[in-house]
C-alpha cells in the first residue's frame, strides 16, 4: 500500500497532464479486494497508486473483467460505480475519494401575492463553472451535486429586482431548502440591480416596514455566540437593544421595558414563549424555540407597520419553515443544556406534503456534573419543548399548515430552611393557517390558533410551630381568528388589510396564610378570578411607489379591548428615498399601544381591616408615539452602514392615584414604565409620561470569503414622570451601549468544504440599569431598607461588559455532518450587577457577586 508524498501533492497543484501508453491488458477478478487488483494492474502495466488507506476503502469487493489498451479505459472501468476519483500524472495514478454534492432546491414567488415565479433565472455564483436552473412552472428550482461549503444564491427575472441571498451554508447531511419572494420593479428591465438597504438580506421581511427592523437567519441565531441558539439573546446584538441580565434574556428596546415586546408566530400573538418566564413579562431564562423548525424572521424595533398591534418597545415576528417534502432528515444536538432531536420530511413519495418537529429536552444539574454550580443545593431546573408544522398544499384549496409549539418549565428548590418553593411556567400555542390565491394578484390568508398559559407557584417555610404557605395560580387561555388580504392592484399599488378577533378565558387564585398576622390578616386573597374577556383588532395599509426609487407606506391600526371598552385609532405611516444607487433616507411615524397584564384589572387590594377593594377594571391602555429619521449606504457588496436618530413619546402609563399614600413622595414617583414582570394591586390612573430618544450606529459585514463582523452603538436618554410630574430617569436609562461582533472560518483540508474550524467572538459594554441608592444612616436606625425620593435611578450599577465566544469545528462525511461547539459565556467571568440591598444582620449595603461563566459544550449531526 502506497502513501501520498509530498513531492506528488506539489506536482499535482503544479500540473494536470496525463501520459497515456498504449498495451494489451487481459485480467478478470470476482470477488476479490481493490488493493489485490490494484497490485495487480501495478504489476502489468508499470502504472504505480498512491492514496490514502483513510479515504480508499482498499477491503472492499471488486468484480470486475479489464480488455483494454490505456491505462484510461482501465481506471474508468474499475471506478465506474464507486466513490472514487483518480488522476494520472506521469506513471502515477492519484487516487481520492468523491466528494458527494447535495442538492439545492426551492421555491420563487411574488413577494406581494405569493404567486410562482416561472422562468425566473436561479443561479449559485461562487461555483465553477457556474450551477444554475430555471423555475417551472410552478416555481420551483433545483440543482444537484452542490459541493459542500457556503453560496451565494442570485434570483433575477424580467421586470424583478434581482435578489441576491448570501451565507447559504450546504453540507453533505441535508438538502438546502428555500421559499424566495422577488418583487417587481417599475423599471421593466432584463436585469435589475437596486444597491439599496432595501435589497439587502438583513431587510425585513415585512414589506411594509421601511424603518427600525431587520431580519434575522436561523446561521445567525447559530453563528453568534451569545445567542446560544435562542433569537431573543440574538436580538441583543442588534442596534438599539441592550442586555443587562445575564441570567436571563431580557431586552431592552430603546430604554422601554421588556414588558413592551410583542411575539408573533405564524403571523399570530402568542404569549412569553421563554423557559421559567414570570406574569406579566414577555422574557425568561432561554426561547422556547429551536433552530431547527425557524425560518428567516423579522425583529422591528419603532414604527412598527400597521398590522403590528399591541406593542410598545419591540416586536418579534417568527416564521417557520416547512419540513421538507421529497427526503426525510433527521439532526441530533447534544449538549450540557441538554438533547435537541429534530425529525422532516414527506408523508408518502405522491404527495408533496410534509412534517417537521422538534423535540428538546434540558435540565441544568448536567452543568453541576461539570463543576459549574448555577445553582445552590437543593435546587432544580428543568425544562422541555416541543415544536412542529405540517404543511399540506392542495390543487383548489390553497396551502394549509398546522402548526405549534409549547413548553413546560419546572423550578424546584428544597432545603432545611423551605419546605417547598415550587416555580412553573407553561404555554403552548396550536394553529391552523390557509393561504389562498384569489386570481392573479391577491392572496388570502385565514388562520385559527389556540395559546394557553399557566403561571404558578407554591412557597412553604417553617415557622416556631406553624407554616407560612404561599399558593399562586395564573392560567390563560385565547382563541384567536384572522383574517389578512393582500392585493396588488399593480407595481405602485400594494394593499393589505386585516381583522382579528381574540377570546380571552382566564382563572386566577392567589391566597398568603401567615399565622404571625392577626385575623382577618391572617389569610389574604389577593385573587380568586374566574371568567372571560377579549379584544378586536383591525388594520389597513397601503404601499405606493410612484417611480422606482420612492416608498410610501400608510396605515392605520385599530384596537379595542373589551374588558374596560377602550378603542383605541392608531395611524402608521413610512416613507423612503433613494436618493442614490447604493443611499437612501427614510422616515417613519406611528401611535402604538398596548394592554396591560391582566392582573393589573384584577388584582384585590387588602384593606387594614381586612376588606378588599378591586380598584383597576377601567383602567386604559399604555400609549406612545414614535418618530424616526435615518440614513443607510451600502459601501460594498457586502458593507452596508445606518444611522437611525429616534423619539418616543409614551403617556397614559398607568401610575398611583392621588388616593394612594397622599403626600408620599415616593408614590408619587411611581410609574409602571419602569416594571419588567408582576403587577400592581393599588389604584392606578393612566396620568403617567415618558420619553426616550437616542440615536443608533450600525456597520455590517454580511458574511462572505470566511467571515463577518457587526459593529453598532447607541446613545440615548430614557426619562419618565410619575403622578407628581417631576422628571426622572428610569430603570433602564444606561445612556449608552455597544456591540462589536466578528467571526471566521478556517478551512482545515486543500479541498477546502469537508472541515471547518469557526471562530466567533461578541464584546457588549453597555450602561447598565438604574437604581435608587439606600440611606445607609437611616437603614441603620430603623433597620430596614430607605430610600429617598430625591435619589429615585439617580444612580446606575457599574457598567455591563461581557465577552462571550464561541469555537466550532464542522466535518462532512458521506450523507451526514457533523458538528462540535463551545459557547463560552462571560468569557472574562465579569461581575454584572443585578441589586444591592441592605443587611440588617451586618448592617452593611452589599452587592452580590454573580461573576455567571458558563461553557456550554454541544455535538450535533444532522443526516
Amino acid at each position: 500500500m502506497k502513501k501520498i508524498g509530498l513531492f506528488f501533492l506539489i506536482g499535482i497543484c503544479a500540473t494536470v497532464t496525463a501520459l497515456s501508453q498504449e498495451f494489451e491488458f487481459r485480467l478478470s477478478f470476482e470477488e476479490e479486494p481493490l488493493e489485490e487488483v490494484l497490485k495487480s494492474i501495478e504489476t502489468e502495466t508499470g502504472y504505480r497508486f498512491s492514496y490514502s488507506s483513510t479515504a480508499i476503502q482498499t477491503d472492499m469487493k471488486v468484480s470486475v473483467s479489464f480488455k483494454d489498451s490505456t491505462i484510461e479505459g482501465i481506471l474508468e472501468k474499475l471506478f465506474q460505480s464507486s466513490n472514487v476519483n483518480y488522476e494520472i500524472f506521469q506513471r502515477r495514478v492519484i487516487l481520492r475519494k468523491k466528494r458527494e454534492g447535495q442538492t439545492v432546491r426551492g421555491k420563487i414567488v411574488d413577494r406581494h401575492t405569493q404567486i410562482p415565479i416561472i422562468g425566473a433565472s436561479v443561479i449559485l455564483l461562487n461555483t465553477t463553472p457556474l450551477k444554475g436552473d430555471a423555475t417551472d412552472q410552478n416555481g420551483f428550482f433545483r440543482m444537484e451535486n452542490v459541493l459542500t461549503g457556503r453560496y451565494t444564491l442570485q434570483v433575477s427575472y424580467l421586470g424583478y429586482q434581482t435578489k441576491t441571498i448570501p451565507d447559504i451554508l450546504v453540507g453533505s447531511g441535508q438538502e438546502v431548502v428555500l421559499e424566495i419572494e422577488i418583487e417587481e420593479s417599475l423599471l421593466q428591465m432584463s436585469e435589475i440591480q437596486i444597491g439599496s438597504g432595501r435589497t439587502l438580506p438583513s431587510a425585513p421581511l415585512n414589506d411594509m416596514a421601511q424603518v427600525s427592523g431587520r431580519s434575522f437567519t436561523v446561521e445567525e441565531t447559530k453563528r453568534f455566540p451569545v445567542s446560544v441558539g435562542d433569537p431573543l439573546r440574538l436580538a441583543s446584538s442588534f442596534a438599539g437593544v441592550l442586555a443587562t441580565d445575564d441570567g436571563g434574556n431580557d431586552i431592552v428596546v430603546r430604554g422601554n421595558s421588556p414588558r413592551g415586546l410583542l411575539w408573533k408566530l405564524e403571523g399570530v400573538e402568542i404569549p412569553s414563549p421563554n423557559h421559567f418566564s414570570s406574569e406579566g413579562t414577555s422574557t425568561g431564562a432561554i426561547s422556547m424555540f429551536s433552530t431547527q423548525v425557524i425560518s428567516r424572521s423579522d425583529f422591528l424595533t419603532s414604527a412598527f407597520p400597521a398590522q403590528y398591534g399591541n406593542a410598545t418597545s419591540g416586536v418579534f415576528d417568527i416564521q417557520m419553515r416547512s419540513g421538507n417534502n421529497e427526503k426525510r432528515e433527521s439532526t441530533l444536538q447534544v449538549g450540557l443544556l441538554g438533547v435537541d432531536v429534530a425529525s422532516e420530511g414527506p408523508f408518502s413519495k405522491e404527495s408533496r406534503s410534509s412534517y417537521l418537529f422538534n423535540y428538546r429536552y434540558s435540565t441544568l444539574s448536567l452543568l453541576d456534573a461539570f463543576g459549574l454550580p448555577l445553582m445552590e443545593e437543593g435546587e432544580k431546573n428543568i425544562f422541555q419543548d416541543l415544536s412542529f408544522k405540517l404543511t399540506f398544499p392542495t390543487n383548489s384549496a390553497g396551502i394549509f399548515s398546522v402548526f405549534g409549539m409549547g413548553g413546560l418549565s419546572l423550578y424546584e428548590e428544597s432545603n432545611p430552611f423551605v419546605i417547598k418553593n415550587d416555580e412553573r411556567y407553561n404555554m403552548g400555542v396550536v394553529g391552523v393557517n390557509n393561504k389562498y390565491i384569489l386570481g392573479s394578484n391577491t392572496v388570502l390568508i385565514s388562520t385559527l390558533s389556540w395559546s394557553g398559559t399557566e403561571v404558578g407557584d407554591s412557597y412553604k417555610i417553617p415557622l416556631e410551630d406553624s407554616f407560612y404557605d404561599e399558593d399562586n395560580s395564573f392560567k390563560k387561555n385565547f382563541l384567536r381568528a384572522s383574517v389578512e388580504l393582500n392585493n396588488k392592484l399593480n407595481v405602485h399599488h400594494f394593499f393589505s388589510t386585516g381583522l382579528t378577533a381574540s377570546r380571552l378565558s382566564y382563572k386566577f387564585k392567589s391566597i398568603e396564610k401567615d399565622p404571625t398576622r392577626e385575623d382577618p390578616l391572617e389569610e389574604l386573597v389577593f385573587f380568586n378570578e374566574e371568567g372571560s374577556s377579549g379584544s378586536f383588532q383591525a388594520f389597513t395599509s397601503w404601499k405606493y411607489k410612484p417611480i422606482e426609487n420612492l416608498t410610501f407606506v400608510n396605515g392605520v391600526h385599530v384596537l379595542h379591548f373589551f374588558l374596560s371598552q377602550e378603542t383605541v385609532v392608531e395611524p402608521r405611516s413610512n416613507v423612503r428615498w433613494q436618493f442614490h444607487p447604493k443611499s437612501a433616507v427614510f422616515g417613519g411615524f406611528g401611535l402604538h399601544s398596548r394592554i396591560e397584564s391582566l392582573e393589573y384589572y384584577f388584582a384585590n387590594d387588602i384593606q387594614e381591616d381586612g376588606s378588599i377593594i378591586n380598584y383597576n377594571t377601567d383602567l386604559g391602555v399604555t400609549r406612545s408615539r414614535h418618530y424616526v429619521v435615518g440614513i443607510d449606504a451600502q459601501l460594498t457588496d457586502r458593507v452596508y452602514v445606518k444611522t437611525e436618530f429616534y423619539v418616543q413619546d409614551i403617556f397614559n402609563a398607568p401610575v398611583l392615584s392621588d388616593s394612594v399614600a397622599p403626600g408620599n413622595e415616593l408614590a408619587g414617583a411611581f410609574s409602571t414604565i419602569n416594571l419588567s414582570d408582576g403587577y400592581v394591586t393599588d389604584d392606578l390612573v393612566n396620568g403617567g409620561k415618558g420619553r426616550n430618544y437616542g440615536m443608533e450606529f450600525t456597520a455590517e459585514r454580511k458574511f462572505a470569503n470566511n467571515y463577518y463582523f457587526l459593529v453598532n452603538a447607541m446613545l440615548y436618554e430614557s426619562k419618565y414622570q410619575g403622578r407628581d410630574a417631576i422628571l426622572r430617569n428610569t430603570r433602564y436609562g444606561g445612556n449608552f451601549g455597544y456591540n462589536i461582533l466578528a467571526g471566521k472560518e478556517f478551512e482545515l483540508n486543500g479541498s477546502g468544504k469537508n472541515r471547518t474550524l469557526g471562530l466567533n467572538l461578541k464584546l457588549t459594554h453597555a450602561g447598565n440599569k438604574r437604581y435608587t441608592p439606600l440611606n445607609l444612616e437611616l437603614s441603620r436606625q430603623e433597620g430596614r431598607e430607605v430610600i429617598s425620593a430625591d435619589d429615585i435611578y439617580t444612580k446606575r450599577f457599574p457598567d455591563y461588559f461581557r465577552a462571550d465566544i464561541q469555537v466550532s469545528l464542522r466535518k462532512n462525511f458521506s450523507k451526514r455532518t457533523v458538528e462540535w461547539r463551545l459557547d463560552i459565556q462571560n468569557l472574562t467571568s465579569h461581575n454584572n450587577v443585578l441589586e444591592i440591598y441592605y443587611d440588617a444582620a451586618s448592617e452593611q449595603i452589599l452587592i452580590p457577586e454573580e461573576k455567571i461563566f458558563i461553557p456550554v459544550l454541544s455535538y450535533r449531526i444532522e443526516f
